[in-house]
């Protein structure tokens, strides 16, 4: 799996904490749970992008995909 069809710079995250970086100044995170992933994206364009599936988010404004892991998180309103 390519980090790059996971995530992008400025995607906002569901993710777990499993250790610390080598200053104790950063954290390692892991996506690897069917839960945790993108929530909502930054495009290429800079514009905001939504989870449309698992594996992709599509931009609220042109409506072009990209892949992203997202987050499979339940529906609570049900």
């Amino acid at each position: 799996v390519k980090l790059d069809q996971c995530i992008h710079p400025g995607d906002v995250i569901l993710a777990r904490v499993i250790g610390f970086g080598d200053n104790q100044h950063s954290y390692l995170l892991s996506i690897v749970e069917d839960e945790l992933g993108v929530v909502s994206g930054i495009g290429d364009l800079g514009e905001r992008m939504i989870p449309c599936s698992f594996g992709e988010v599509k931009s609220v404004i042109t409506g072009i995909r990209e892949p992203r892991k997202v987050a499979h998180i339940p529906d609570l309103n049900h």
